[in-house]
């Protein structure tokens, strides 16, 4: 479950301040956001059963030190499951007027990169059509539960796509390689060349571009998923300056 996998890690990223869409997330984030699979077939379903990749004492007390004050007691794994948990399973009380919902809240203060992976975990789910059961347990705590069906799946992602939770707003500073009103602009950055939707730029500012020209785009963001999981990001131009 690559999706499963994502949303843990952007839930786990968001609090370590990693709540934009663009950037990487660093890597000891990352690793201690992994999680182990298993995969169990049974009649009639498929029992995945996961866990922290790396283990407690090597997370929580490296070297065999005992924790010291204000160091984790929890493995961010396990915050951050729980967290998804906690956020599918309050969907269910999501009335007919969604604003003021602690569903929401609760995704919009994650950040977009965590609104995006909640978003296609749930497309995931509903493309599935058939109800899932999620639990986790942490040794000596109540285990968390939640039990979705694929319409509810569905109604997560059309609530977060419909209220641009999944959107994020950023720069991207670079030479402009192609001037069109037609088609995309293609900005060459430092990290490669960037295809952005420029339709919504005003016809003066096309107009005054040129190729060669250095520029700073504001854009628009968001990750589209192609089959197979693989994430495209996708910019659209809110505005342009010649630098």
């Amino acid at each position: 479950m690559k999706n499963f996998q994502k949303l843990v890690t952007a839930l786990g990223a968001s609090r370590r301040g990693y709540t934009n869409l663009k950037g990487k997330i660093a890597a000891d984030v990352s690793s201690l956001t992994n999680l182990r699979l298993i995969a169990s077939p049974f009649v009639g379903s498929v029992v995945l059963d996961f866990m922290p990749d790396i283990h407690p004492s090597e997370e929580l007390s490296p070297g065999g030190q005992p924790a010291i004050l204000d160091q984790p007691t929890e493995q961010l794994s396990d915050t951050a499951v729980s967290e998804a948990l906690e956020i599918l399973e309050s969907i269910k009380e999501v009335g007919p007027d969604a604003d003021g919902s602690e569903f929401l809240a609760s995704v919009s203060a994650r950040g977009p990169r965590a609104a995006t992976a909640v978003r296609d975990f749930a497309r995931t789910l509903a493309a599935g059509d058939f109800e899932t059961d999620l639990s986790w347990r942490i040794p000596g705590r109540t285990t968390i539960r939640t039990i979705l069906t694929s319409s509810q799946a569905d109604h997560i992602s059309r609530l977060i796509v419909n209220r641009e939770l999944d959107k994020d707003e950023t720069s991207i500073e670079g030479v402009l390689r192609t001037v069109s009103d037609l088609s995309a602009l293609y900005v060459q950055t430092d990290e490669g060349l960037e295809s952005i939707d420029g339709k919504d730029l005003p016809p003066e500012v096309i107009a005054a571009a040129h190729v060669q020209a250095r520029v700073r785009v504001r854009v628009e963001m968001t990750i589209q998923q192609r089959p197979g999981g693989i994430d495209v990001p996708k910019y659209r131009a809110l505005s342009m300056e010649f630098l």
